[in-house]
């Protein structure tokens, strides 16, 4: 009888089909296309005979014995192996440990001599085959290995089992595992103890991970294996950083990547430290460096060709935008990776970045956006196998936006089925800590259940970071539940540990702050509020001074700005509460809101925030013979401080109950009722001229007696120079009327300034204001403007008062001919649109002729390719290093004093700061798209003053200019702020 025929007796035999794959493990090895033959020639067989019932039992088994064949025998490989590495190659077939070691038995000499393979065999496996080979060297080494070879076999096992989900068995088998004293069992006591390093960091036992990973750190250096090392220091990293130990984990990250030389083999491994090293930069609050870090990870990968490694490198460069607050670019970075990810048909990478989108758009306020991109999410990682922890934020994502659109219940149920998810997903502590730290969204659940779920789980969570927000969360319920001491308690017994695991990282600082935020409006301890705030300040200003890229600076004011919010509440709401003075409340409350005004502007300009001290040297420098005030803005969630600074006077301190909400939505809808809004629907045509009173601007009159209340600090026809803060940027204070109904400019002259800090370096100038009578006009209108002629008008402003003007106007007004016409040009007037570029304000620009163009420019700059913007902007830097720039740049372009926020640590992408920062004097521009009759009559006015007499201040022309429209009886409509109100002077005033 053939073997085959054999295996169709005992198949016959068989009384259960579930017992059918033991026996074909069993009668290994055999030809399995030769038995499915044979199976179908005995049914054939037995048909022919009148054996139907036979015949039929055989056809069924064809499907189960083909379902169930091992590799192995699938091949048709049944001739027996010859050799060891014919044997291993022949177990790689096999499906299963079991197959592995039924084939492997029968050959119990070759796989004696197939244990010097082992080791060299398992380390050229390719990552995709790593699980079967780990098995077959697990049976080998087991089975009829030595010490050593049983030790191999065991970490093999232990490693495919701590895969699996089975803990415990693989710490059972590593135990188990006793390498010799040879030099061989010395390396292979190293990568047992590797095994136990990963498989403590699995338990989630990070602190005895660490001691392990030491060890072997200790016998790695020892040996001298270099590459052991390198693999102890990138698993301590790991590991410290999730300790929340961030700057240990730098130093052992950057050991690795100053010592590994940076080749072929490397490439890989160096882009992966990369990532690392970027993720805990961004730990220690160091955005601009761990950008640099995931840039360069990412072109190491593109090196290697790794596309899962620069995967990641993209998607933490992206997300590093959206932690600095830059949500539109990243938001744009995004959308870039998810299309490539969806031309790839990659699943995971797909769902991953959608849930990025929908996070960035929930930052943004856009819930219905974040909501769709959640549910893609949701749908993409149907496919994906169960245990990813996307699907976990894909369902809290869902659930965040659900809350935001206002649909509570649906949200409730949503964060359930997120909790089990994650549960079931084996997440459980992520999963829980999000669960309750949302519970903070909704009144009715039942308090005491929810604090001693928190109080629960604080005990059990084992990551740093989740028991960090979990605790402070803790505190904070515990103290508004009436327990002051022990929420106190738990807050300083968490800043502890935190400061104890790393006093640089975030980590502390949020605890910190959080903490003082307790102290302050829960426990009724101001002092000790102070106290903390201002450790937490000074956090913040390391963390500044660190900060390599001068951009960062106002994003990390913007991340950390309710610290200076919280101080300025403290200082200027209760001083009597801290033991100070109003006077020395008030000069440590103004130093604060000048530290925290344009950092990034002043990081260019190589100037230091201004002192109350020094300010006040300054006022008394500059200020004209009939004195003069500095007003300077702090805009808060839901108070706006102001600082009034008069000659001869004391410092003074406001609080007004104006939100930056509140401002922002004046700010967005002033511009749209000028302007008009032809986006929306019905759409908007812009204000007529003549009948500007037909649209209400009561929104903004309303803010008017709160805002300008500081004016009775201040003497009447007097200079008040204003720096704003936030959405004020964007409103005409000037306009805005006192609590006797009168507009502010009627009173006093109102020029502006980004920051009184800024200011301060420009009045160091002392530029004298040139008056020889030379100025120069440019005019260029773009392609899509449907009047070009109004663009070229403008010089006869200048001619009518009295200038001996230079015109460059259409294809004349290329860069070099505008910059060679400066030199000589004590004003310059420029009639064109303006570029601005949130990311780099230095990029920003005028729009001119390309030279030697004929046609015009177009105004949609963002089309144009970087040497396309290169040859039509007008850049402020552009001015920096000229030899001469005029002491007054006039931008009568659409809205050239429109600024774009681009986050809150008051850094407003537009023209007017870029060309104060580049070197220009005084700047007038405007708040919006300026009527061409009321704005060439304030401009020729002011133009004639000046020509008429050059001792005039600069500040005195441009009010009295303005008072001219403002006392028009014959034409009323020019006593409206769209009219009046528009143009404005920014910088120095004299």
């Amino acid at each position: 009888m053939t073997q085959t025929q054999d295996i169709i007796e005992r198949l016959l035999l068989l009384d259960q089909l579930s017992r059918l794959p033991a026996v074909l493990e069993a009668a290994l090895p055999f030809d399995g296309p030769e038995l499915l033959a044979g199976l179908r020639a005995r049914a054939a067989t037995a048909e022919a005979g009148g054996r139907h019932a036979e015949a039929a039992f055989l056809r069924s088994l064809v499907p189960q014995v083909e379902a169930a064949l091992p590799r192995s025998a699938a091949t048709g490989a049944a001739r027996a192996p010859e050799t060891p590495a014919e044997l291993l190659d022949r177990l790689l077939a096999c499906g299963s440990a079991l197959d592995q070691y039924l084939f492997a038995r029968r050959y119990p000499e070759l796989a004696r001599a197939s244990l010097p393979l082992l080791q060299a065999w398992f380390a050229d496996a390719r990552t995709v085959e790593r699980e079967r080979h780990a098995s077959a060297c697990a049976v080998i080494g087991v089975v009829w290995g030595g010490p050593n070879e049983q030790a191999f076999g065991r970490a093999m096992w232990a490693a495919l089992l701590r895969r699996r989900g089975a803990p415990r068995a693989a710490r059972r088998h590593l135990d188990r595992a006793q390498p010799d004293g040879t030099p061989a069992g010395d390396t292979l006591r190293l990568q047992l103890l590797t095994a136990r390093t990963a498989l403590a960091d699995a338990d989630g036992e990070l602190e005895e991970a660490v001691r392990l990973a030491r060890e072997g750190l200790t016998i790695a250096t020892a040996h001298a294996d270099i590459v052991a090392a390198w693999l102890c220091h990138e698993r301590l990293a790991g590991y410290l950083r999730s300790l929340g130990r961030t700057s240990e984990a730098l130093s052992h990250v950057n050991i690795v990547l100053e010592s590994m030389p940076d080749h072929r083999e490397t490439v890989a491994k160096r882009s992966g430290l990369l990532n690392l090293r970027g993720l805990i930069q961004e730990d220690l609050g160091e955005y601009d460096l761990g950008a640099a870090d995931f840039a360069a990870a990412g072109l190491a990968a593109q090196r290697c060709g790794d596309d899962r490694l620069r995967f990641s490198a993209v998607t933490n460069g992206a997300a590093s935008l959206s932690k600095a607050g830059r949500q539109r670019e990243a938001l744009q970075a995004f959308e870039q990776v998810l299309a490539e990810a969806r031309r790839h048909h990659d699943d995971r990478r797909v769902s991953a970045t959608l849930n990025n989108i929908g996070q960035i758009r929930l930052a943004m306020g856009d819930a219905a956006g974040a909501r769709a991109a959640f549910r893609d999410a949701i749908n993409a990682s149907r496919t994906l196998p169960q245990g990813d922890s996307g699907e976990l934020i894909s369902w809290f994502g869902l659930a965040d936006a659900t809350s935001a659109l206002g649909d509570v219940d649906s949200a409730k149920q949503l964060y359930l089925v997120a909790l089990a998810t994650g549960i079931t997903s084996g997440h459980y502590e992520t999963a829980l800590g999000d669960y309750l730290l949302r519970g903070q969204k909704f009144d009715d659940q039942d308090r005491a259940a929810h604090l001693g779920l928190l109080q629960s789980a604080f005990t059990q969570l084992t990551s740093w970071r989740h028991r960090a927000a979990v605790g402070a969360f803790l505190a904070r319920e515990v103290i508004r539940g009436g327990e002051r001491e022990r929420g106190h308690r738990l807050f300083t017994d968490l800043l502890a540990e935190a400061a104890s695991r790393d006093p640089e990282g975030l980590e502390c600082l949020h605890i910190r702050t959080r903490f003082a935020s307790a102290l302050a409006h829960e426990l009724g301890r101001p002092r000790a509020a102070l106290a903390e705030y201002q450790l937490a300040r000074r956090h913040v200003q390391r963390l500044l001074a660190r900060t390599q890229v001068p951009d960062r600076r106002a994003e990390l004011v913007s991340e950390h700005f309710g610290i200076y919010e919280e101080l300025l509440g403290l200082l200027v709401g209760a001083p009597e509460s801290l033991g100070l003075t109003e006077s020395e409340a008030w000069r440590l409350a103004f130093d604060l809101h000048e530290e925290a005004k344009s950092p990034t502007t002043l990081a260019h300009l190589g100037a230091a925030p201004l002192t109350t001290d020094r300010t006040e040297a300054l006022l008394a420098d500059a200020a004209p013979p009939e004195g003069m005030a500095f007003v300077s803005f702090f805009c808060g969630t839901r108070h706006t401080y102001v600082f009034v600074l008069a000659t001869h006077a004391e410092l003074r301190a406001e609080r007004v109950r104006i939100g930056r909400d509140e401002l922002q939505g004046a700010a967005d809808e002033l511009r749209r009722i000028f302007n008009g809004d032809p986006q929306s629907f019905p759409p908007l045509a812009p204000l007529r001229p003549r009948a500007p009173h037909r649209r209400s601007i009561a929104f903004l009159d309303a803010l008017g007696p709160r805002l300008t209340a500081f004016a009775e600090f201040t003497a009447p026809q007097t200079l008040i120079c204003v720096a704003p803060h936030g959405p004020l940027h964007l409103l005409p204070l000037h306009a805005l009327p006192m609590a006797d109904g009168a507009r502010l400019a009627t009173r006093n002259c109102l020029t502006y300034t980004p920051s009184l800090s800024v200011l301060a370096p420009v009045l160091r100038r002392r530029t004298p204001l040139r008056r020889t009578g030379r100025a120069l006009f440019v005019g260029v209108a773009a392609q899509e403007d449907p009047n070009p002629e109004l663009f070229r008008t403008d010089g006869t402003l200048l001619k009518s008062a009295g200038w001996q003007v230079t015109e460059l106007t259409g294809s004349d007004a290329h860069s070099s001919a505008v910059l060679h016409a400066l030199r000589t040009a004590d004003v310059a007037h420029f009639t064109c649109h303006g570029y601005a570029d949130p990311a780099n304000p230095m990029e920003s620009g005028l729009v001119l002729s390309p030279l030697g163009a004929s046609a015009p420019p177009t105004k949609h700059i963002r089309r144009l390719s970087v040497a396309q913007r290169s040859a039509v902007l007008l850049r402020p830097s552009q001015l920096t290093d000229h030899p001469s720039v005029p002491a007054l740049i006039t931008l009568r372009a659409c809205s050239s004093a429109w600024q774009a926020e681009t986050n809150r640590g008051d850094e407003f992408a537009g023209l007017t700061r870029a060309f104060l920062q580049a070197g220009a004097r005084s700047v007038l521009s405007t708040l919006w798209n300026v009527n061409q009759e009321s704005s060439g009559l304030q401009v020729s006015a002011l133009y004639s003053r000046m020509k008429a007499d050059p001792n005039t201040p600069l500040w005195v022309c441009y009010w009295r200019a303005q008072r001219e429209l403002l006392d028009r009886s014959d034409a009323p409509w020019l006593t409206h702020p769209y009219h009046f109100a528009p143009m404005v002077l920014n910088g120095d005033w004299r």
